[in-house]
């Protein structure tokens, strides 16, 4: 029975040497340490490369007995991609110690903040083998195997913690390396470097790269800036001016900047002038700038002169500088004289002839004699008693003024009449006078004396008669021009 126990184990480890041979030892040979040593049983004994199973073979590591808690540590020096790891155990009845390990990958000596890459759960002694084949993928430089009997798992495990290893093996390569045996080939656009130590395989491509059959190839051309799904190579973005999974379709022509949606083709923005999904319709003719809205075509402003969703009617003839508002029509300013919504009603008699568009208040004063907020209203002017009495006075002025004016009138008038009269008088009244003196006389006094009465009577006579026959110029005097003149016509 110790005869085939013992071809048994040698077989397992010539089995072991031989299948896991794709990568490298990288256990062999390293720095190691353990949380206790018994007798001379260090570390070292478990990386030296003996494989003998007993301890008298000097080649196994024993910690101290009576714990309840054990590790053992290799420092792999630097970090590693491991793809498993062998554990060859003391072969002398003893698994029962070796039952419910665990293995921790690290990257300090602090394994508890490492991750735990297996335990073992094996659920009978009877199933527990000397060699121990782990599947241990992971990326590290420390590797520790840890036993724990605070609390005993199984009834079947031993009641202290130890561990006697024999043979620690840990298949893998450092970073960036992988290789039959050698480790030798570089690996090649992984992520961190890092690839399947045996294969080269990458777990993740670098960015710009998806895997096909596990080799890393560049994304495709178009993606933008290099990126696409690292398993399936669809590009997470497009260049300007293409679509599709994988960026090889060609964006609309009237795109803006020639960008458009990746999964259906639709344009993110139009170019100036265009509207639709795929930016092949025109705005209206009318639109300011030629802008108008993608989805529905409708203006976004409209020239001067114009409203209207499509910029189609024309605004109000009053509005200043033809603009009116696109949704209704409404004049933004009004001209000068007019005002309302659309500037059709006329400004009152402002000064300027501004008025306030909404209400139609004159902006400045109103023309002369006319008042209001619109200067429709005329302007009545009660006179104050000052006023009254400049009035009156002014008024009693004009007339007494008037009554001088004609009273001069008159006087001239009456004036120029009488020299006239003078005139004519002039030379009649020289030739009576002489007639007439010796009768005034007499009958002056006649008056006083009535003895020369008849006589002067007589006389008077007599010359009136020597008058008449003399002066035929006479003979045409009216019956006024013959009478006796007043006494100072003739003085």
């Amino acid at each position: 029975m110790g005869l085939y126990r013992y071809l048994l184990v040698c077989w397992s480890v010539v089995w072991t040497l031989t299948v896991v041979n794709a990568s490298v030892n990288i256990a062999s040979g390293k720095a190691t340490n353990q949380s206790s040593v018994l007798h001379n049983w260090d570390s070292s004994k478990a990386v030296d490369g003996c494989v003998l199973t007993n301890m008298q073979s000097n080649c196994c590591t024993h910690t101290a007995a009576k714990l309840t808690e054990v590790w053992w540590q290799v420092d792999l020096q630097t970090q590693s991609v491991i793809e498993s790891v062998n554990i060859i155990y003391r072969d002398e009845n003893n698994l029962a110690r070796l039952a419910g390990y665990e293995i921790f990958l690290s990257n300090t000596q602090d394994w508890t903040l490492g991750t735990r890459c297996h335990k073992d759960t094996t659920a009978e002694l009877g199933s527990m083998a000397v060699t121990q084949y782990i599947t241990c993928p992971g990326v590290s430089r420390y590797l520790t195997i840890y036993n724990d009997r605070r609390v005993k798992a199984k009834r079947w495990y031993s009641t202290d913690a130890i561990l006697a290893l024999c043979e620690v093996q840990v298949y893998g390569c450092p970073v960036g390396k992988y290789g039959n045996g050698n480790c030798n080939n570089d690996c090649m656009n992984c992520v961190n470097n890092t690839c399947d130590a045996t294969s080269g395989t990458c777990d993740v491509c670098t960015a710009g790269y998806y895997k096909i059959g596990g080799i890393c190839v560049q994304c495709p051309v178009n993606c933008a800036e290099n990126k696409c799904d690292s398993f399936t190579g669809a590009c997470s973005e497009c260049k300007a001016g293409y679509h599709g999974s994988t960026c090889t379709q060609t964006c609309p022509t009237n795109c803006k900047d020639s960008i458009c949606i990746q999964v259906n083709r639709f344009c993110t923005e139009c170019a100036v002038g265009y509207h639709g999904d795929q930016c092949d319709m025109n705005c209206p003719f009318n639109c300011k700038d030629k802008f108008c809205n993608q989805t529905n075509g409708r203006c976004i402003g409209c020239g001067p002169d114009y409203h209207g969703s499509d910029c189609s009617l024309n605004c109000p003839d009053n509005c200043k500088d033809h603009a009116c508002i696109q949704e209704n029509g409404r004049c933004i300013e009004c001209v000068s004289g007019f005002h309302g919504s659309k500037c059709v009603n006329m400004c009152g008699y402002c000064q300027d002839g501004r008025c306030d568009k909404d209400t139609g208040t004159c902006m400045t004063s109103c023309i002369d004699g006319l008042t209001g907020h619109r200067c429709d209203i005329k302007v009545v002017t009660l006179p104050s008693k000052e006023d009254d009495f400049k009035a009156a006075a002014v008024g009693i002025g004009s007339v007494f003024g008037v009554v001088i004016v004609a009273l001069v009138i008159v006087i001239i008038v009456q004036a120029r009449r009488h020299r006239s009269m003078n005139n004519q008088n002039t030379t009649r009244s020289t030739t009576m006078t002489d007639i007439s003196l010796p009768s005034i006389g007499q009958e002056r006094r006649a008056e006083t004396d009535g003895t020369y009465a008849v006589i002067g009577a007589q006389e008077r006579d007599k010359n009136i008669t020597k008058m008449s026959a003399g002066d035929s110029s006479y003979e045409q005097l009216g019956y006024r021009e013959r009478d006796v003149p007043h006494l100072y016509e003739t003085t």
